[in-house]
């Protein structure tokens, strides 16, 4: 019986550390390709807690970097402010508003531009199961209404020029 459960809790460690060192890999690879980019200037960016998508702003040449990760390759949308149409914060799926929820499997920010071929872009703000009184679902909603306030700042900048 033992060596039942340490067999099961061995298993467990494995799989958990193949899960968060494939979350750091992907992270940096999205890190990486911000850090490449030309004639992009990186005033403040986002990469997703899953390690697949990640945002970034250039604030001198008002543009927006959008990047995902599709298994070993990253794609790169960069979009000028006029470009941007939308931003919802979905938290379980369901978008935010208003809504009072006590347990949280994701918090997501769905960010909708102006391109027919793929006009929706996801960044991961939380992703896994707690209470939504815990410290770190408070400071992940925090992020994700920022970057929402950010990104409704700029469209309506470009709304009123």
């Amino acid at each position: 019986m033992w060596v039942f459960i340490i067999f099961a809790c061995i298993l467990a460690i494995i799989i958990a550390s193949s899960f968060i060192l494939g979350t750091y890999h992907r992270k940096k690879a999205l890190t990486e390709e911000l850090n490449d980019l030309v004639g992009f200037a990186v005033s403040q960016s986002y990469i997703g807690e899953d390690g697949n998508s990640a945002i970034a702003i250039d604030s001198v040449n008002r543009k927006i970097c959008l990047l995902k990760l599709y298994e070993d390759r990253v794609k790169t949308t960069i979009i000028s402010y006029q470009d941007l149409i939308s931003a919802q914060i979905f938290i379980n799926y369901s978008e935010a508003a208003g809504t009072s929820v006590k347990q949280a499997s994701n918090i997501r920010l769905r960010i909708v531009i102006s391109d027919s071929s793929e006009p929706v872009h996801v960044v991961c703000f939380f992703a896994g199961e707690c209470k939504t009184d815990l410290l770190a679902y408070r400071l992940a909603v925090e992020q994700a209404e920022y970057w929402k306030g950010l990104l409704s700042v700029l469209i309506s900048q470009v709304e009123t020029q």
